[in-house]
């Protein structure tokens, strides 16, 4: 064994989970470590299927464990665990030693928190990795409030169209909010059992929260001060602000038929729009946003998954008549694009988004401004944040009954986004935080710099573990006895 510090990192099951793992393994290689990330069987196999595994380096060795989970039914289904996962898990770390390279700590989600009993049971630190915002984590440590006062895991009835109620009402059991917006916890935890597999991992994170050795947050300090102070001074935990972890690597010589396109536009004219890779739209959504986006008048790059549209029809059955043919000199359609090569371009001036936390700071990274558009999970907390704390976007009205924008909304807002004075104040907004954001992670930065003591930590612990096991081998004289 040598002083060098080994992590074993183990991502949730979605791909925004999967994709901040292997960038923070990126990270961690970088200040010294040696990096296995673990995988349980279905969640590899769901994403290995899609090629969507391809991000991790090759200095990171690749396990998959065995989980025992049948095919999901639902979204929530890849959130069970089974009785065989810890054990599974357990013989994976026992592998590892038996070849010498044995783990030094656990980096695992949050909501794979019950694997702090696994880090207890071999006498190793859990550091525990929030993906998403650090305020999405404040309140996530409410969720066992939240259940006790009938807010979460106990609302029967139809989940509602929207996020957003007629009627708001504000809670003040988040860690550092006094007064926090009920229509901000997610309808996955309001509209469902507590048998429910996702609110059970949450449960556990909250319940856990104490236990594990310190909490990465894919996010900066400066970006939100006020949760990171709530996290440490009232939640009492030991918190890194590790972000913006990016895919720096834009190949400025690459081409492709996007960038082609977006070549031939005049510099920030294109609104870029695109909804992540979990979100399924309705035929009426779709219908909606097309004709949005052509009234609007604005060159647009619209980004459509196959797996994001209903099952019983094509784009072309959900667009208006003859809406490919009018938009063809000014709007491009693709099934799937390199996010961080398109917002880099300088014809994209907007970025009409779902508001994941991914696709935010990717955005703020670039300097592009947003176009809020929420749909579920922790976007409506981004979107606050975007809009009203750090003035980088403007969100999309939604005039319709159900909640959901209409076509003037969209055409409205891509306008006054795109404009060169209504947008004046946003846009110059975002390039200011893209030069806030642009010195975290680099030598001096503070993400950097917690990532550098964490390393440090980790290196101390390993040599203090090799020296122990040397003084309990047997020395030359106890041999020759």
């Amino acid at each position: 064994m040598d002083g060098q510090p080994h992590a074993v990192l183990l991502p949730g099951p979605g791909l925004g989970h999967v994709n901040g793992m292997a960038l923070l393994a990126k990270a961690l290689l970088s200040v010294g470590f040696r990096v296995t990330m673990a995988f349980f069987e279905r969640s590899y196999r769901t994403h290995a299927s899609k090629g969507r595994l391809t991000k991790l380096c090759d200095s990171v060795r690749v396990e998959v464990v065995e989980d025992d989970l049948p095919p999901p039914d639902s979204f929530v289904d890849l959130f069970r665990v089974t009785s065989s996962m810890p054990r599974n898990l357990l013989l994976l770390f026992n592998s590892l030693s038996t070849q010498q390279q044995p783990a030094t700590c656990l980096v695992s989600d949050s909501i794979m928190a019950w694997t702090q009993h696994v880090a207890d049971e071999l006498g190793i630190p859990r550091v525990e990795y929030w993906t998403a915002s650090a305020t999405a984590y404040t309140a996530s440590l409410a969720v066992p409030d939240l259940i006790r006062q009938g807010y979460v895991g106990s609302h029967t009835g139809e989940v509602p169209k929207s996020w957003k109620s007629k009627e708001p009402v504000f809670l003040d059991c988040v860690p550092g909010h006094t007064s926090f917006p009920l229509d901000e916890i997610p309808t996955d935890f309001r509209y469902v059992s507590m048998e429910d597999p996702l609110l059970q991992r949450f449960v556990e994170m909250a319940n856990l929260a104490n236990r594990f050795d310190c909490l990465f947050i894919h996010s900066v300090m400066e970006l939100e001060s006020h949760a990171f102070q709530a996290l440490q001074h009232v939640a009492h935990l030991e918190v890194y602000p590790i972000g913006p972890l990016i895919n720096q690597s834009i190949d400025a010589t690459l081409t492709n038929p996007t960038l082609s396109w977006l070549d031939t536009k005049a510099p920030a004219s294109v609104i870029y729009v695109s909804f992540g890779s979990a979100s399924v739209h309705t035929r009426d959504e779709i219908f909606e946003l097309a004709c949005g986006l052509e009234s609007s008048g604005k060159p647009f790059l619209w980004v459509v998954r196959s797996d994001g549209l209903p099952h019983d029809g094509a784009l072309a059955d959900m667009v208006p008549s003859g809406f490919h043919e009018r938009i063809v000199d000014r709007g491009m359609i693709v099934p799937w694009v390199s996010q961080m090569d398109v917002l880099a371009h300088p014809a994209v001036g907007g970025f009409l988004s779902h508001c994941g936390w991914n696709s935010t700071l990717e955005s703020l990274w670039m300097g592009v401004p947003l176009l809020t558009c929420p749909i579920r999970a922790d976007q409506p907390i981004n979107s606050r944040l975007i809009v009203k704390e750090w003035g980088v976007g403007i969100e999309l009205h939604s005039s319709t009954e159900e909640g959901k924008p209409s076509r003037h909304d969209i055409e409205v807002g891509i306008n006054m986004l795109l404009d060169e004075d209504s947008g004046c104040l946003v846009r110059t907004k975002a390039k200011e935080f893209k030069s806030m954001l642009r010195k975290s992670p680099f030598p001096g930065g503070q993400s950097h710099t917690k990532l550098i003591y964490f390393a440090s930590k980790m290196k101390k612990l390993c040599v203090s573990k090799n020296q122990a096991a040397f003084k309990q081998q047997p020395h030359c004289d106890q041999l020759e006895d």
